[in-house]
């Protein structure tokens, strides 16, 4: 995944390929590994870092919390 940072503006950009072994790796789905890595993109196109520990923990916490919020919305039975 890479994001592009354009002042008001940005663009991700996501290797289905790579996702989809991610997945794998991490007994995700493809949907949900995707998802996972567009919250990643926003959070950096907004500022969050990943480089030094601290910062990568508080990038990850705020991660998790987006993916869960999300994901369970998209489990959810229409």
């Amino acid at each position: 995944m890479l994001a592009f940072h354009y002042g008001k503006t940005g663009d991700i950009i996501i290797s289905a390929e790579t996702a989809q072994v991610q997945a794998f790796e991490m007994s995700h789905t493809l949907e949900e590994e995707l998802l996972y890595l567009i919250v990643h993109g926003i959070l950096h196109l907004n500022g969050y870092d990943d480089t030094h520990a601290k910062s990568y923990e508080k990038m990850k916490k705020k991660q998790d919390a987006i993916f869960t919020e999300i994901s369970g919305s998209l489990n959810a039975k229409r």
